[in-house]
């Protein structure tokens, strides 16, 4: 296992402004190497072998219509095994172990090692037998540490320090995030299909958003005895007009990428048996992604919310040509605006108090959620997966009032 390092370069500029305020743009670039990834899956299929077996091209709708996806003991499957140089072996009634899968099988079969129709029985798929470890399933190397990313980045803020009871902080990020692994664990790696082309595994990152702009502020309003105005009068009047602030934190954010897929019909989402990644479709270069999450015909059902005629299927044995992530075809950004009200009272010395409301998604804005169907082949390709309600992706409007008695 090499052992993951990072690169990293700042470039940046700060400036004090008048009016305790404070400006600071910075240049960002990281790039990390030998991060965990799953892009050498260990237990899949060599797509060679499968491009020369399986017809290849979206005629192949079913992995059923090729040997591999058939039983092994087919005499499809078994014309296959025997071309491929595998021995006829004989398993007599009782031989399997009685802990193996499969302890009733018999018979004579060609087949990749002695016991493997103990393990598959006689309706285990013939793809298994050319698997590299046969014997196994998927497997998962928590060490691989092929992955590699990319991060460019404009950081900006604009701050302004306490004075005359204002204080507030805006921070803007545009940025480009490029990856070809997607989680710290191996396991839940969603990029990693064809071994022997990992350069198609890189595009966007999976967390890649190209704006992020949040706000905070806090305002003390200059009402009440020592303050600008209505600075007149003793404990009743403070009570009154006096000691109340406003707050705010605001986030403005882009949305992920989506990945599209076209494993519907594929053993397993993928024509390589055992990957962490969906088969990706067909990219259709013709036409834009026509992202639309906002239109009212997107919420009850029927319309989709981008053009499912950029993306083709490939068939069930044929890798797709297209990204797993693309910048242009995003999941609806994320809006929302958060308020606070605070009253202090003031009931002697050493006894106060502090009413406190706070109100969350003040606009009470209602975004699209990523409850899309995003594979290719499913009839609803596109559309919301809950035709007749609305797909609401944040809360609504809500709001809490707590009191407090400070002593």
């Amino acid at each position: 296992m090499k052992q993951g390092y990072d690169e990293l370069f700042v470039v940046g500029i700060q400036r004090e402004l008048p009016f305790n305020m404070f400006l600071s743009v910075s240049g960002v670039h990281t790039h990390d190497l030998h991060l965990p990834s799953a892009i050498g899956p260990t237990n899949a299929l060599n797509y060679s072998f499968v491009q020369n077996t399986c017809t290849q091209g979206p005629s192949e709708a079913s992995f059923q219509q090729c040997a591999l996806g058939q039983s092994w003991t087919s005499p499809a499957a078994q014309a296959l095994y025997q071309a491929a140089g595998f021995a006829q072996a004989t398993v007599n009634p009782g031989a399997c172990p009685t802990n193996s899968f499969r302890p009733g099988f018999s018979g004579t079969f060609f087949a990749p090692y002695t016991n493997f129709g103990c393990d598959y029985g006689a309706g285990g798929l013939a793809l298994r037998g050319f698997l590299p470890f046969p014997m196994f399933r998927g497997i998962t190397n928590n060490f691989e540490t092929n992955g590699a990313d990319k991060y460019n980045a404009l950081q900006m803020s604009f701050q302004k320090r306490t004075g005359n009871g204002l204080t507030f902080l805006v921070s803007y990020t545009l940025s480009r995030y490029l990856s070809n692994t997607d989680s710290g664990f191996s396991t839940f790696n969603f990029k990693g299909l064809n071994p022997a082309n990992q350069a198609a595994e890189w595009s966007v990152g999976n967390n890649d958003q190209t704006h992020v702009l949040t706000m905070a502020g806090v305002y003390e309003l200059p009402l009440g005895p020592g303050r600008k105005f209505l600075n007149h009068g003793g404990t009743a009047m403070r009570n009154l007009v006096g000691g109340w602030k406003l707050s705010m934190v605001n986030w403005y954010e882009s949305g992920p990428p989506v990945n599209i897929t076209a494993g519907g019909f594929s053993f397993n989402c993928t024509p390589l048996a055992y990957t962490p990644q969906c088969n990706p479709p067909n990219f259709v270069a013709a036409g834009g992604f026509n992202v639309n999450w906002s239109g009212n015909n997107y919420r009850p059902s029927t319309t989709p919310a981008f053009n499912v005629n950029k993306f083709a299927f490939p068939g069930a044995w044929t890798i797709g040509n297209a990204a797993a992530l693309y910048n242009g075809l995003r999941f609806p950004g994320y809006y929302d605006e958060d308020l606070s009200l605070t009253k202090k009272f003031f009931f002697g010395e050493r006894l106060s108090g502090e009413l406190t409301m706070q109100f969350f998604n003040v606009l009470n804005r209602m975004l699209p959620g990523a409850c899309t169907a995003t594979d290719v082949t499913d009839p609803h390709f596109g559309q919301n997966t809950s035709p007749g309600r609305p797909c609401q992706g944040n809360a609504p409007r809500r709001g809490q009032a707590e009191f407090k008695i400070i002593f």
